[in-house]
């Protein structure tokens, strides 16, 4: 590298260095960038505090107007059901829920809505697409219809409180058994006396269904 070329060198890095010396912020602009900035970010924490309170306070008041809401629908839907049921206006308003009563051969679920057999499935057996054989499953109508203080009323409609305190009963006692003894005996009662026998497969068929209160 010759003379002049490092020469050249030189003063490119000269030029540099007396540029960035002379661009250089003094104290007094340093000092007051920083205060700008701190006035920035304090403008902007002030802010945020003031939507903070602002959904605080506005939760509080959604809140307060549910809360006063709430009760006065809930005695609207009473008294709008005592308009409907008369004396039975309280026990249609409840949430459904279901029950199960069982032995080794078949599975009856019961509903709180209405007080009804819900589905009727028999165990150890299935259909074609192997799922669960039901006998039948949440019929459309099952419940009484009768009159009361000139008002229509379906049992359907309302909630029972059972006597029981389980959800799921299995009857204990001896196995029945699944032959055709059952069926063929069956058949042959049937044929003499019309009414369904008392005894199937040679078991005596005793069941003691628990209770609904309304």
């Amino acid at each position: 590298m010759d003379r002049n070329a490092i020469t050249g060198i030189v003063l490119i890095f000269g030029i540099l260095v007396v540029f960035s010396i002379m661009n250089q912020p003094s104290q007094e602009e340093i000092e007051q960038a920083k205060r700008k900035q701190d006035s920035i970010a304090q403008v902007e924490a002030a802010k945020a505090l003031e939507q903070q309170q602002q959904v605080q306070q506005q939760n509080v008041g959604e809140a307060t107007s549910k809360e006063t809401i709430e009760p006065a629908s809930a005695e609207g839907e009473v008294q709008e059901k005592i308009d409907q049921f008369g004396v039975f206006g309280k026990a249609a308003i409840g949430e459904e829920k279901f029950y199960t009563l069982e032995n080794n051969i078949v599975k009856l679920k019961f509903s709180n809505k209405g007080g009804r057999i819900f589905s009727v499935e028999l165990k150890h057996y299935q259909t074609h697409d192997s799922l669960p054989l039901m006998l039948f499953e949440n019929p459309e109508q099952f419940g009484l219809n009768f009159f009361s203080q000139n008002r229509s009323i379906q049992t359907d409609q309302f909630y029972f409180e059972p006597t029981v305190n389980r959800q799921e009963i299995v009857v204990n006692g001896p196995e029945v058994t699944r032959t055709n003894e059952g069926k063929i005996k069956f058949n042959e009662d049937n044929k003499r006396t019309g009414s369904i026998p008392s005894t199937v497969c040679g078991q005596s068929t005793s069941v003691q269904f628990f209770g609904w209160n309304m």
